[in-house]
This record gives C-alpha cells, sequence and structure tokens, in this order.
C-alpha cells in the first residue's frame, strides 16, 4: 500500500517544465504590458506612498488616539478602545511602528479606493440587471428603492439590504 504511505506528486522535472512556462509566460506579459499598467497605476502608488509618509510622520499619540477612536466608533466598546492602545503601545514598544503604519497606510488606501468604486459599479449592476429584466422604468433612474432589491423581479421588490 504505498499509495497511502506517500502523497503523490508531480516529479522534479515536470514542476521544473510548469515553474519555467509559468515564468516565461509572465515575464512576456510584464514586458508587453508592464509599462501600461505602472502607469495606470502610478496616481494610486502616489496616494499610497504621500498617505503612509503621513501614517509615520504624525506624532504617535495623536495616531493612537486616533485609532482608539476608530475602535470605540466600531465597536462601540471601551474595552475594545483600550485594547486598541494597549496594543499599538506594544507595537510602538517592539519597534514596529514604520512598519504597523505601512501597512495601515495599505490597508487604508485599499480600503478607499474599494469604497469609492463601489458606487459606480453598483450603479452599473442594477442598470444592466434592471434592463436584463425588462425594467426599463428604472433603468438609469433610481428615484425609488429599486437599487436596494435583493433580487430584480421585473419591478416587484421581494427583499432589501
Amino acid at each position: 500500500m504505498e499509495l497511502f504511505d506517500e502523497f503523490p506528486s508531480l516529479g522534479r522535472a515536470g514542476l521544473r517544465d510548469m515553474k519555467k512556462g509559468i515564468d516565461f509566460a509572465f515575464r512576456d506579459f510584464s514586458r508587453a504590458n508592464g509599462e501600461a499598467i505602472e502607469s495606470f497605476f502610478d496616481p494610486l502608488m502616489f496616494f499610497m506612498v504621500w498617505f503612509e509618509n503621513l501614517l509615520i510622520e504624525a506624532p504617535w499619540p495623536l495616531m493612537i488616539l486616533i485609532f482608539a477612536s476608530l475602535a470605540w466608533l466600531g465597536a462601540r466598546s471601551i474595552p475594545i478602545a483600550i485594547g486598541t492602545i494597549v496594543s499599538f503601545f506594544a507595537i510602538g514598544w517592539f519597534g514596529m511602528w514604520e512598519d504597523t503604519m505601512a501597512t495601515v497606510a495599505i490597508i487604508s488606501v485599499a480600503t478607499f479606493f474599494v469604497y469609492r468604486s463601489r458606487y459606480p459599479l453598483g450603479y452599473f449592476d442594477v442598470t444592466v440587471q434592471s434592463v436584463a429584466s425588462g425594467d426599463y422604468a428604472c433603468a438609469g433612474c433610481h428615484a425609488d428603492d429599486s437599487q436596494f432589491r435583493l433580487f430584480n423581479t421585473g419591478g416587484h421588490a421581494t427583499g432589501y439590504w
């Protein structure tokens, strides 16, 4: 019962060939499209670097106060806010403040970007669903609550967010 003793695996040669194929395809793709992709995301990178520098250069007591305030606003719990304060003091004490601020900047910019892009994407999604279902009355015009429908049923709301 050798099958149960050792997990079947791809041989070294097959794995090497697959890895080379992926590497070559990625290299060709990045050579062909890398500059265009990079220039497209340059404004986002500029904003992220600016925000990271802002977080790093801001006084640490102010940042801890901001994070504790956000924790309290999110949880409405004093113990959570105190835990946030203690956690950020520990992060600073162990010398990881700059790395943490860089991580917070990345997460914040990504969250902001997703939050800002959800409106046009949501509008597009509702419009496409309305047109596809034949509900032309609400396609492009959302005076009613049709954008909050869970299921588009041709003009009849079956549930709300």
